[in-house]
Formats: structure tokens, sequence, C-alpha cells
């Protein structure tokens, strides 16, 4: 995201969400961290809590939540954290699909057929505090979703093949 200078920023303008902590490029570990500031800036004691979020991945893409990101339960928040790391892990599609315009940007047919799922097997457990996905974890769980797809695929052309066949002999007779 940029500024208002057209330079790289480390906090989301608009939600205060932060992208700051780091990100290993060989691992691709994924890090949520939530930061609870108590009181108010004047450090009064009083009550209610402020709170910042902190990743290590910067969005490109918000569908569901304008507001920002969250994790540990499965609405709109978390939805779009789930959507933007299978964006970053399968960018695009090797079947030459189209990509899925979102409310901003583009994401891969494979980042917005799975995000869903992804959420509910792993950003909404993630604790209230943050936790890390292993990449090599996220890696398993998309190639897995991409044999399904492909096994689907196959069985799906397969029944069309065979409805033709019916069709034709149908016909014939």
């Amino acid at each position: 995201m940029l500024n208002t200078n057209n330079q790289p920023t480390t906090e989301a303008e608009d939600t205060g969400d932060r992208y700051d902590l780091p990100f290993d490029s060989e691992s691709i570990d994924i890090v949520c961290r939530r930061e609870i500031i108590e009181g108010n800036a004047s450090g009064e004691n009083r009550l209610g809590e402020v709170r910042r979020l902190h990743f290590n991945i910067r969005p490109t893409v918000i569908h569901h939540s304008p507001s920002g990101w969250e994790w540990g339960y499965a609405g709109s928040g978390p939805s779009d954290f789930a959507l933007n790391v299978l964006q970053l892990f399968v960018p695009g599609d090797d079947k030459g699909l189209p990509s899925v315009k979102c409310w901003r940007g583009t994401c891969s047919r494979f980042a917005w057929l799975h995000h869903i799922a992804f959420k509910n097997e792993f950003i909404a457990r993630l604790p209230r505090e943050g936790s890390v996905i292993e990449g090599a974890t996220i890696r398993a769980w998309i190639a897995e979703r991409q044999r399904e797809d492909v096994a689907r695929d196959e069985q799906t052309a397969h029944d069309d093949s065979d409805d033709t066949e019916n069709d034709s002999e149908l016909c014939v007779r």
C-alpha cells in the first residue's frame, strides 16, 4: 500500500493494521500478532483497549472486509486474510483461467475458490494473540486441494463424455 507521496507504508491508512513483521521468503511462514494497549494515549488507566494487528505480508486484494484483516473467528476480516495468503502462494492459474475481480484488486481462481476453506481450517482457529502458520503446512494444504481439483475435473470430464455417448445412442435408436 502506498501513502499519499507514493511511498510504501507499513500501516494501512484506513484500518490501522500494520505490515511490519519480518517475512522469510524461503519458509514463507505467515505471521500475525495482536498488540493490546490498555488505557488511553495520555497514560490514564481507563477501561478499554486499543488493538493493533501486525502481519508479515501485505494486502494485495480486498473483497470481504475494507476495515482490515483479523483471525480467530470465521468473519469477513479472516476471509480477506485467507484470500491474501492463498494469493501469495498461488498468484496465477496454470490452466489459463481468468483472475477473479474483487472489490479492490484481483486474485487467482484458486485463491478465490479455496479461501473460505483455508480460513475455516487455519485462520479462524488461530489464537487471539496471534500465531504462525508454517509455509510448508500451507504448501501441503494447497497441493492437496490441487490434487482434489484435478480429480474432480477429470471426473467431470469423464461424466460429460459418458453423457454425450448416452445422448448419441439415444438419438440413434
